[in-house]
């Protein structure tokens, strides 16, 4: 395409603390235009009211990309309660697990049972296409 666009937004790259780079855009403009799908997001309060008290097993999950730049960049105001939608049906079948936007919590009162709940979670995130920060996983930790 070579003549100008209405829908073109300002670009900016900025350095991460890990030293890897992160692309920003202002969808400021766009976002007036973009009807924006309602989810609700859990809050973490609520994810942590969830936990049963016999808990004794914790592992931490992190989205290593919470947003695929191919598919919607970071700042597009439909793009968070998308992915929360999306994240919501990959682990619906998944029990004692929390989730907070990226953030996923397993517990379990025993270490068997939670070995293979860590494995369903792992599990349920191939199948949906998400991939965990291997930096940022805590296995069955005592607490979080």
């Amino acid at each position: 395409m070579t003549e100008a666009s209405d829908w073109a937004a300002p670009l900016v790259i900025t350095r991460k603390s890990d030293g890897s780079l992160r692309i920003c855009v202002d969808h400021t403009k766009l976002n007036r235009h973009v009807r924006r799908p309602t989810h609700p997001t859990r809050t973490p309060r609520d994810a942590v009211a969830e936990i049963s008290g016999d808990a004794t097993y914790f592992s931490t999950f992190d989205a290593a990309s919470g947003y695929k730049f191919l598919r919607a960049s970071m700042g597009l105001s439909s793009s968070s309660d998308e992915y929360n939608r999306r994240a919501d049906l990959a682990f619906q079948g998944v029990g004692k697990t929390v989730r907070v936007v990226d953030d996923l919590l397993r517990y379990d009162s025993s270490f068997p049972e939670h070995v293979m709940g860590v494995c369903a979670v792992l599990s349920a995130a191939r199948d949906a296409g998400i991939t965990f920060n291997i930096k940022k996983f805590q296995f069955a930790q005592p607490q979080v």
